[in-house]
């Protein structure tokens, strides 16, 4: 489970890195297209091939040197920011997964701190209110099944008191009739 875990956090955090450098390959790609729109112009060729050498070249390794510097920027701080979001959130899932277990190990007692309004926190009052329902159900269960118990307890002790009541009265009269035949 921490391998999943691990496994959860960084393909995350994965996720958030690559929309960061594509941020940062489309920021890269406009800028060289804006700068190359600009030096170039279909009237005058071997100008146009001289001021790219000249003009372009250079403004192309700056735009290089800014993404590589804008990218340390923003890379650093944002996997930072990324894997601490990830890690809070598989925490999160993590104790409902315990709580998960719990309850299907007979702990019906089992909640989760709910932390946010996301569907992280969804879930978890969801499980909360589950496990409170299946607590109360099984109680009620266990109280019926305390009833019935004591229905049969009573039914056998009414059955065991008139078997008794009839027997004596049955025992005299049985007595009377034999002594009667005896006669």
């Amino acid at each position: 489970a921490k391998m999943h875990r691990k496994r959860l956090i960084w393909s995350l955090t994965n996720s958030h890195m690559m929309l960061v450098v594509l941020g940062v390959a489309i920021f890269a790609t406009y800028a060289t297209m804006t700068t190359l729109s600009y030096y170039i112009s279909a009237d005058d060729i071997h100008s146009t091939l001289i001021g790219i050498v000249i003009n372009v070249i250079p403004v192309l390794i700056i735009i290089g040197f800014v993404t590589v510097f804008i990218l340390l920027i923003v890379l650093l701080p944002s996997l930072a920011l990324s894997y601490f979001a990830a890690r809070r959130t598989t925490r999160r899932l993590q104790q409902l997964t315990e709580a998960t277990t719990d309850l299907r190990q007979g702990n019906y007692q089992a909640q989760v701190k709910v932390r946010g309004e996301d569907e992280v926190a969804a879930l978890q009052t969801n499980f909360n209110m589950m496990a409170h329902d299946l607590e109360r159900a099984i109680n009620d269960v266990q109280n019926e099944r305390d009833n019935v118990t004591k229905l049969l307890q009573n039914r056998r002790e009414l059955v065991a008191s008139v078997s008794h009541e009839l027997r004596t009265p049955v025992a005299t009269l049985r007595g009377y009739m034999e002594s009667m035949l005896n006669q």
